[in-house]
């Protein structure tokens, strides 16, 4: 999984989720990474927000984006999902 633009913001170990009885998506995401899930991030698009690496779960590896064509080649399924119409 690759998180980009935004989608660097469900990386924040600060979300809480208790007030409306959810599950904060970097708790999530850490689920998914312990059943062997490779979790990568923009580097340059949490600089840019202001997630530091501090701010987000261990084991997940800020990257750059031509990253993303290497992990596109090594994956079984590639499955994207982006805004717009």
């Amino acid at each position: 999984m690759f998180l980009f633009m935004d989608g660097v913001y469900n990386l924040l170990t600060t979300q809480k989720g208790e007030k409306f009885h959810v599950t904060p998506v970097s708790e999530r995401l850490r689920g998914l990474m312990v059943k062997g899930a490779k979790i990568t991030c923009c580097g340059l698009c949490m600089e840019l927000r202001g997630v530091e690496q501090s701010l987000i779960p261990e084991g997940i590896t800020p990257t750059g984006v031509s990253e993303i064509n290497d992990e596109i080649l090594e994956a079984d399924a590639v499955l994207s999902f982006t805004g717009g119409t």
